[in-house]
């Protein structure tokens, strides 16, 4: 706990637009997206100065959707890629959700899951850092193999 009594001046630096500085508060909405070092310099009535930076990232972008790789049948996994050290959501069959990590090379995997059927149905999301929400993608897993075709021979 800060028991420090003599009045401190706090002065706030390079805020991005939309943001203010105001009895010890930062309020507001950023509007322009972008990475912000922000100074905050605090002196004390004997004219002592500190200051440190900090960092506010104003991201309103849509990661972009994440990648299933195929599933199969009997899968006990589900894998794909998406951005780099972010989240993928996913709505596996049965009705479970679970949030998987992304590594920095941008690639996922569910962990183990129930193995699955032919014709579930997987569906993915991503998620930045930020929170925002891509589209989401889907993938059913498809265990039967089409029909043989016919081929008629061509008589010449």
């Amino acid at each position: 706990m800060d028991t420090y009594s003599l009045p401190v001046s706090v002065q706030v630096n390079d805020l991005p637009v939309g943001l203010s500085f105001s009895n010890g508060e930062i309020t507001g909405t950023p509007t322009v997206e972008g990475s912000y070092p922000v100074t905050v310099l605090a002196t004390d009535a004997a004219g002592n100065p500190n200051s440190f930076i900090f960092t506010i990232v104003v991201d309103g972008t849509a990661p972009a959707v994440p990648v299933i790789t195929l599933p199969h049948v009997g899968d006990t996994s589900v894998s794909g890629t998406a951005e780099p050290n972010s989240k993928v959501i996913l709505n596996l069959p049965g009705g479970t959700t679970i949030t998987v990590d992304v590594d920095a090379n941008g690639n996922w995997t569910s962990g183990t899951i129930p193995a699955l059927k032919d014709g579930d149905l997987i569906k993915a999301q991503g998620q930045d850092l930020a929170g925002n929400l891509s589209a989401e993608t889907s993938a059913i897993v498809d265990g039967i193999a089409p029909s043989a075709p016919n081929i008629v021979p061509v008589k010449a």
